[in-house]
């Protein structure tokens, strides 16, 4: 299993490591999964999907009936940290705002069992990662949680690699000084420390952070940090 984890934690090609993560899974039972990330809330939420392997027709589905926007799996994801089952959690899943026709939606469809793994990260970001099955499937604890490690090991090789994935929006083109400026930022420094660390004028770091944040569409350096943590450039 050690084999599994060395090969997705230290793919060059996010693919590689993808394709790895796929296998681990289907030999679990799970034969359909995806993975994405999200910064902001409401309408101003930023999003980067990583891979889906979901039916089409369930893909289709899921976007013309909106349920992208009442998943509670999703929804339980940014107040939890721990893996969970819909099947054990489904009493939870329904309670959540259009969480009962979400689930309604899936059973009928098919789904027997999803696993979420929740992922929270710096800057507000949060990512999750979900295993599915459209046959009966049966996960001992300890399985679950290495499939856990999985996920997290893949997340993070499919995040580390920018422009691997879809943004929606699609990624504003920063400059290198300006991704920079915002890495120690995010460490953070002020306009003056920063500029000591880049050779600039306080100044002419200030100048660059604020380019990045209205490219970005942003108000605060803070959001800023956060998309960048999400666009896997810090």
């Amino acid at each position: 299993m050690r084999d599994a984890l060395t090969a997705i934690s230290t793919a060059v090609d996010p693919e590689a490591a993808v394709a790895r993560f796929l296998a681990e899974a289907e030999a679990q039972g799970f034969s359909h999964v995806a993975a994405g990330g999200w910064v902001g809330v409401a309408t101003a939420r930023v999003y980067r999907f990583y891979f889906n392997t979901w039916p089409e027709a369930w893909n289709r589905a899921y976007a013309e009936r909106g349920l992208f926007l009442s998943d509670p799996v999703v929804a339980h994801a940014r107040t939890t940290r721990g893996v969970f089952l819909m099947s054990e959690a489904e009493p939870v899943l329904r309670g959540y705002p259009g969480g009962a026709a979400t689930v309604d939606a899936a059973l009928e469809f098919g789904w027997v069992e999803v696993m979420a793994v929740p992922i929270h990260g710096p800057g507000g970001y949060q990512g999750l990662i979900t295993l599915a099955s459209l046959t009966p499937v049966s996960v001992e604890v300890g399985a679950l949680a290495w499939l856990a490690t999985l996920a997290h090991a893949v997340h993070d090789r499919c995040q580390d690699a920018p422009g691997f994935g879809a943004r929606m929006p699609p990624a504003p083109d920063l400059t290198e000084r300006q991704r920079a400026c915002l890495r120690l930022a995010a460490r953070g420094m002020t306009d003056a420390r920063i500029g000591r660390e880049l050779g600039l004028s306080a100044a002419t770091a200030h100048y660059h952070i604020e380019n990045a944040k209205r490219l970005l569409g942003v108000r605060t350096r803070a959001e800023a940090v956060a998309i960048c943590a999400l666009d896997g450039i810090l």
